[in-house]
C-alpha cells in the first residue's frame, strides 16, 4: 500500500524544512496525480458550458456530468431507478438542499452532528450520546418526528453509526432518512441498495477528489420538490408570469456546474475502486490501531470516544493534561506534521463528551507507522515545552 504515496504530489512538500506529516484527511484528502490529472485535462481540452449549447465542447461536459451520476450510483451499489444525484459545492450544501426539500418538517437528529447536519434542521429535537460518544439509538424511539438525520461517522470521536441499525428503525417508525456521509464515504463500503435510505449527502474532497464538488443521492420521488436556488439550466419553460421547472436532477443544480470538479470525482472514484475499499479500510485499520496503542502510554494524554478500532474510522481525538489544541497544532506545524485542533465544527458533541476543544489526527492508507511514531516523539517534546 505505500506504493500509492508516489500517487500524491502534495506528500513530497517541505514544511518548515521538514517532511509533510499529514494528518488532517479527516479534513480534507490529498489528491492524486490521477485526479490533477483529470481536472487539467478537462480545462485544457473539454472546457464547455454543459447542458447550454449543441457545440462539441458543451455536450463533452454535460457527458462529464451524466458520467458522474452513473459513477456516484455504481460506487454506491444504487439503483438508477430509485435514486438521482444532485452535484452541488460540498455536503454542508447537500445537507441544506435536503433540509430545505423536507422543510416544514419535524426532524430528529443527534448530539454527534457535524453543525452542517445540525444547523439547517429548525423544528429539531436532539438525542445523546454515551461517554464513548455513541449514538443512543434506542432513544429514537423516544422522538416524535418525520425525518431521521444522522451522521454516518462523527467527525469527533470516528464512531460508525450502524447504516442497516437507522433504517430497520426509521422504517418501523415511518421516518424518512438523511445520512450525512462526509466522514465515511473514504472508508466504508456503502450499499444503497441494501440501506435504502432517502438522501445521503458526502463530498469529493473527502474522497480524493477537487474541492467545490457536493453530492447528494436522494430518492426520486423528491424530484417534485421546489428547487433550493433559481435560474438558469433548471428551467423548462418561463414567462413573465410562470415558471416551469424540469422534473430531473438538473432542477435543484441552478447556474454553471464545477464540471472539472466533476471530473475529477470521476478520477477519484475510479482511483479508490481500484485500489479496494477493503484494502484501504485494512491499512487505516492497522494505522489506527497504531495509533491507539502509542497513545495510551501517554498519562497526560485523554482519548476521546472509544479507545478500541472497532466501528469506526481512522481518526483519534485527544487532549493533552492542560496544554491548549491550537499550540500544541502550532508545535506540531513546526515539525512539518499536520493535524487539526479545535472543535471540529461540532461543538454540541464536545459539550456533551465534557470536554474542551479537542487535537485530531486522521489517518489515510497512504500514511506509515513511522509517521505515527514521529507524531508521538514531537508530542513528548511537546509535553516538556509547555510543562
Amino acid at each position: 500500500m505505500n506504493n500509492y504515496r508516489n500517487d500524491f504530489p502534495l506528500l513530497s512538500r517541505k514544511i518548515n524544512g521538514k517532511g509533510l506529516i499529514y494528518f488532517d484527511n479527516a479534513a480534507t484528502t490529498p489528491r492524486p496525480q490521477q485526479v490533477i490529472k483529470a481536472v487539467t485535462d478537462h480545462y485544457q481540452n473539454h472546457s464547455g458550458n454543459p447542458g447550454r449549447g449543441t457545440h462539441t465542447l458543451s455536450l463533452e461536459s454535460s457527458r462529464v456530468l451524466e458520467e458522474g451520476r452513473k459513477k456516484v450510483l455504481k460506487f454506491l451499489h444504487a439503483s438508477p431507478e430509485e435514486y438521482v444525484v444532485i452535484f452541488t459545492k460540498n455536503t454542508t450544501e447537500s445537507l441544506n438542499l435536503a433540509a430545505h426539500i423536507l422543510n416544514g418538517k419535524s426532524v430528529i437528529t443527534t448530539v454527534s452532528e457535524h453543525h452542517s447536519n445540525f444547523l439547517p434542521w429548525q423544528n429539531k429535537q436532539v438525542i445523546g450520546v454515551t461517554e464513548k460518544g455513541t449514538i443512543n439509538l434506542s432513544e429514537i424511539k423516544t422522538k416524535e418526528g418525520e425525518v431521521l438525520a444522522v451522521t454516518h461517522g462523527s467527525n469527533v470521536t470516528g464512531n460508525i453509526t450502524d447504516l442497516a441499525a437507522i433504517v430497520s428503525i426509521a422504517r418501523e417508525r415511518h421516518l424518512i432518512t438523511v445520512i450525512d456521509a462526509a466522514q465515511t464515504i473514504a472508508h466504508e463500503e456503502v450499499n444503497l441498495t441494501e440501506t435504502s435510505v432517502d438522501f445521503f449527502a458526502f463530498s469529493a474532497h473527502k474522497l480524493y477528489g477537487p474541492e467545490g464538488v457536493g453530492v447528494l443521492v436522494m430518492k426520486k420521488h423528491y424530484l417534485t420538490a421546489e428547487p433550493m436556488i433559481l435560474g438558469g439550466g433548471a428551467v423548462d419553460k418561463v414567462t413573465t408570469s410562470t415558471v416551469l421547472f424540469k422534473h430531473n436532477e438538473e432542477r435543484f443544480e441552478a447556474g454553471t456546474p464545477n464540471t472539472a470538479g466533476v471530473a475529477g470525482l470521476l478520477a477519484a472514484l475510479e482511483y479508490v475502486t481500484s485500489i479496494g475499499i477493503k484494502e484501504i479500510k485494512k491499512k487505516e485499520t492497522e494505522l489506527l490501531e497504531h495509533c491507539l496503542q502509542k497513545a495510551l502510554t501517554i498519562p497526560q494524554l485523554k482519548i476521546v470516544g472509544s479507545v478500541t478500532s472497532d466501528k469506526r474510522t481512522p481518526l483519534v481525538s485527544f487532549t493533552l493534561g492542560n496544554i491548549h489544541p491550537h499550540d500544541i497544532a502550532d508545535f506540531l506545524d513546526s515539525e512539518g506534521i499536520a493535524i487539526r485542533a479545535g472543535y471540529h465544527c461540532a461543538e454540541p458533541l464536545h459539550a456533551a463528551l465534557r470536554t474542551g476543544p479537542t487535537v485530531r489526527v486522521s489517518f489515510s492508507f497512504f500514511n506509515e507507522k513511522q509517521e505515527i511514531d514521529s507524531l508521538f516523539t514531537v508530542l513528548d517534546i511537546c509535553i516538556q515545552k509547555f510543562a
